[in-house]
């Protein structure tokens, strides 16, 4: 299989589980405790991927942990940032704002650490990507101005009419 395709695959497996993340965590009812919710779900995913771990052990995995501590505290809190931020973007401003999180991890992660961390390629095609991705932005938050709330559970709501009284 092609790398391209592999790829491909990857990310649409990567969405299909964002997306089911994203209709879980703006279906909860979480706004008593949104951290504990986060915990559950992050509990819940340890379950899973221990269960798929368990098909993928290593030789020896004291020594694979050892050497890897540094990279998952960095990615566990990375991980933890990127609940909390999900939490505030579904819960306060819905699912259809996931646009941005879309552009901005482009911004941050593709451009950010692929290339000036890790030092990635970068061509033009590249720099295209973060003009559309700016321009994306730009034309999203544009039509959510105008995007009237179509969610009964949106927060930001229009007053209803007052009653006509009869004559």
């Amino acid at each position: 299989m092609p790398a391209l395709v592999g790829a491909l695959l990857a990310a649409l497996l990567a969405a299909t589980g964002n997306a089911i993340f994203a209709y879980g965590q703006r279906k909860s009812i979480s706004a008593e405790s949104p951290m504990l919710f986060n915990a559950y779900t992050f509990l819940i995913a340890l379950i899973c991927v221990l269960i798929l771990a368990a098909f993928q052990m290593p030789k020896d995995p004291a020594v694979f942990l050892k050497v890897n501590w540094k990279h998952a505290l960095f990615t566990g809190i990375g991980t933890a940032i990127t609940y909390y931020g999900f939490y505030i973007l579904y819960g306060k401003y819905g699912a259809s704002y996931y646009a941005l999180y879309g552009m901005s991890a482009l911004l941050t992660t593709s451009i950010g650490v692929g290339v000036f961390i890790f030092r990635e390629k970068f061509n033009v095609y590249y720099a295209l990507s973060v003009v559309t991705a700016i321009i994306t932005m730009i034309l999203f938050l544009l039509g959510q101005r105008e995007a009237k709330p179509t969610d009964p559970g949106a927060l930001v709501t229009t007053p209803a009419p007052a009653p006509e009284s009869g004559p």
